[in-house]
């Protein structure tokens, strides 16, 4: 009787046994760490942007050395203008050191005449998520606002993810970082400095300053760092950072963004005028805080506002209010003794026992004509009542009585409401080309109620 027949049942078991473990031992088994369910996230895409420096770098050469980085960025002056060969995956940023017709025909793999008469000087580029713009500072200051309008209509219809700006020089002009914001152009880069939006910001850099605008950051990493030679710019899905490095590579410090908190509403992507997240000038409510009535206001809300009604400058709700000496916060602003809500408060406000109110106000620029607008959409996020004006006249209420409101005036008890949809097409009328004003009041439900919520964004469509 052979081995088999007399022991089958031991011998299946056996088989069976080395068919189960087989696996093991074809599989390279890791001998240390731990097993993830998903794959490290790979870099996307990498551009850098050359800083200048007395230790004036060959760009050439410096790509060819750093193969990871395909494509550059940086001052007109930096490239050397006698090369024979176009170095095409070089992309210069207008600063005057070469009259417009030098730099067109040095470039001549650049795209022209976005804008009429500034030749090769703004374009754009788009690469893996991100769309790059050049500008001339000279077409942002254009009186037309030619450049801010292009800007306006290539971010619009960018169906980047991202938007990233260089230009020579940071404008100081208001309007450009307000039609920035309102945009959510991720970075503006200058010769010698990085702007972002407070809003974006994941991780800042060691050292972080306020930009020119109270709703952008700047980072002057060639400040911080004498021998940083180069900035360069990493993006992978919503996240995208500013790497300083040095002259060997090594990185210094960085600055990193995440778009999530960028707003995707019901009638996807509709620019916005005031930005979710944005910063805000906020006061307690009291009575050094005026409140007027307007002539023909119904104290009791019984009857609807049938005309357009108007507030002096020193009412709070006036476009024309001084409120230079109010507070600055970045929203969402409030307080809770909720845990899981104080992860959503931004800015903290202190409980103020004297009122259950607290007022806001915030400035911005439409560069067109409103009267196009065809929708004008409200986003509130509030506890527990609130209400909204445009340039001083009431646009929306909800939580609260109608009627005249003091600073005393108590809300309706609510749950926090976030990002609830108001249509406010009836108030285009309201808005203006130029500097608007929006105010908000929120109000508790009681004094001692110890939560108060605020956050808003609004946004239109022609």
């Amino acid at each position: 009787m052979s081995f088999f027949k007399k022991y089958k049942l031991s011998s299946m078991m056996l088989l069976m046994l080395v068919i189960i473990a087989s696996p093991l031992f074809l599989t390279n088994l890791p001998k240390e760490g731990s097993l993830s369910k998903n794959t490290p996230e790979q870099t996307a895409f990498r551009f850098g942007y050359m800083l200048d420096s007395p230790d004036r770098v060959n760009i050439k050469e410096w790509l060819d050395k750093n193969k990871s980085v395909p494509f550059i960025a940086g001052a007109d002056r930096l490239f050397d203008k006698n090369s024979t060969v176009p170095l095409s995956n070089f992309y210069p940023v207008f600063d005057g050191s070469s009259s417009l017709e030098q730099f067109n025909a040095v470039y001549p793999y650049l795209p022209s005449d976005a804008i009429e008469n500034f030749g090769r000087s703004v374009y754009t580029i788009d690469y893996a998520n991100t769309r790059f713009l050049f500008l001339h500072d000279k077409a942002i200051l254009d009186s037309n606002h030619a450049g801010l309008n292009w800007v306006q209509q290539t971010v619009i219809t960018n169906k980047q993810q991202h938007s990233v700006v260089f230009i020579n020089k940071a404008p100081t002009l208001l309007s450009f970082w307000e039609t920035m914001r309102n945009l959510n152009v991720n970075l503006v880069i200058t010769e010698d400095e990085v702007f972002a939006p407070a809003h974006l910001i994941a991780q800042e850099p060691s050292e972080l300053g306020l930009g020119k605008h109270p709703d952008w950051r700047v980072w002057k990493p060639a400040v911080q760092f004498t021998d940083t030679q180069m900035l360069v710019i990493e993006g992978q899905g919503e996240r995208l950072s500013v790497k300083a490095v040095d002259r060997q590579g090594n990185p210094l410090d960085q600055l990193e963004e995440d778009v999530t908190s960028i707003e995707l509403n019901a009638n996807e992507n509709m620019p916005t005028l005031v930005g979710m997240k944005s910063v805000w000038r906020y006061h307690p409510g009291g009575n050094d805080i005026q409140n007027t009535l307007p002539e023909g206001y119904d104290i009791t809300g019984e009857n609807p506002i049938t005309k357009r009604l108007t507030v002096p400058p020193e009412d709070w709700r006036s476009s024309e209010y001084n409120d230079s000496n109010w507070s600055l916060g970045q929203a969402p602003l409030g307080h809770t003794k909720d845990n899981e809500m104080k992860r959503v408060i931004y800015k903290t406000l202190p409980v103020i026992a004297e009122s259950p109110t607290y007022y806001f106000r915030k400035s911005f620029v439409i560069n067109e004509d409103p009267n196009q607008f065809t929708k004008l959409l409200l986003h509130m996020t509030y506890e527990d009542g609130y209400v909204v004006y445009l340039n001083g006249e009431e646009v929306s209420r909800d939580g609260i009585r109608t009627g005249l409101l003091m600073h005393s005036s108590l809300a309706f008890h609510n749950e926090p409401a976030i990002y609830q949809s108001k249509d406010l097409n009836n108030h285009i009328p309201k808005l203006v080309k130029g500097t608007n004003v929006i105010a908000v009041e929120v109000h508790r439900s009681h004094p001692k109620s110890p939560n108060l919520l605020f956050d808003l964004s609004l946004s239109y469509e022609k």
